[in-house]
């Protein structure tokens, strides 16, 4: 897929990696509508009151039609601007949006979940982001539900990251990572629980009782609510050193450096898979350049596992 709408962020059009000129910011307020409400017919009225508020000028009709023909020359063929008798429509495949890419491969990743692979996944698709979902038109009313439910389903993702790393024996950055996070979103019990659990693991229990201790009277004195019960239970569970806290290690049915292939299926890259392939044949390094979400770990990944399948000696470092 060479076009790729991002409305991970600020909205803006990639066609093979390069940005799309989109001219001012009614294109890109135009798009990040199509694209909130993506599937759906939008009426001419709703898009007018959008895109210019409650006094529009005389000509808006005509710009707005102005706007969605500019635009369809720009996304297509690959996405297309259906009009309708009431208004217009935007249809396009999964992997020509980021957010509908984003909520294709976190289900994936929840299909597998405790396949190695998965840990990559989300960590990958997570890289996507560039902001809050729709950037500065995030609170528009037409397109602010759809905005929340990305972020919403962003900090989902972002828990279930963390809770694969906790599994996998954690990393250095994880307690600052969760530090952060905990700030940013201080009602999201999980990511505290995921805090205390990770600073007991690093001999920090004093620490983690202590982020309990913060967490009760943050909402007793904001909400009125006593802390959790499962919160209760971890900080029971952390004076009790009770083992179960410890983290086990899972028997794997793979050997140590065996290589797994991604969740989900690698589609239309195969002329990239060959050209690294050749390169490979003639160059002691290669090097995969380009934005953040085109695909380069993913092809990555294919490339080490094609080859481990061959015979050939391979070793994936996740830098």
């Amino acid at each position: 897929m060479t076009i790729l709408v991002r409305v991970l962020g600020s909205p803006s059009v990639e066609r093979a990696g390069v940005p799309v000129a989109l001219g001012g910011s009614k294109p890109r307020l135009l798009i990040a509508l199509l694209v909130a409400h993506v599937g759906k017919v939008l009426s001419a009225d709703r898009l007018c009151d959008a895109l210019w508020g409650d006094e529009p000028p005389p000509t808006a009709a005509s710009s707005l039609q102005s706007h969605v023909s500019r635009l369809r020359s720009k996304l297509g063929p690959e996405i297309t601007i259906e009009a309708h008798a009431l208004g217009y429509r935007l249809l396009a495949p999964i992997d020509a949006i980021d957010a509908t890419r984003f909520a294709r491969a976190v289900d994936t990743a929840g299909e597998h979940a405790d396949a190695p692979s998965a840990l990559e996944t989300l960590r990958e698709t997570l890289s996507w982001w560039d902001g809050p979902a729709f950037g500065e038109f995030a609170t528009h009313e037409y397109i602010q539900a759809e905005a929340v439910r990305l972020d919403e389903m962003r900090l989902a993702a972002t828990e279930r990251l963390i809770e694969a790393r906790l599994d996998a024996g954690g990393d250095e950055a994880l307690i600052g990572d969760l530090g952060a996070l905990v700030v940013l979103h201080p009602l999201r019990e999980r990511l505290w629980r995921q805090l205390m659990l990770a600073l007991y693991r690093a001999g920090r229990q004093t620490e983690a009782l202590r982020r309990g201790a913060e967490l009760s009277a943050f909402l007793r004195e904001n909400m009125g609510l006593d802390p959790p019960e499962l919160v209760r239970d971890l900080e029971r569970r952390i004076l009790e050193d009770d083992p179960s806290l410890h983290l086990v290690t899972r028997p794997s049915s793979q050997p140590v450096d065996a290589l797994v292939d991604a969740p989900t299926r690698l589609i239309g890259r195969d002329h990239d898979l060959a050209l690294v392939s050749s390169l490979m044949r003639n160059a002691r390094l290669v090097t995969l350049v380009g934005p953040g979400g085109v695909g380069k770990t993913r092809i990555a990944r294919r490339i080490a596992v094609l080859e481990s399948e061959s015979g050939e000696a391979v070793t994936m470092v996740d830098l």
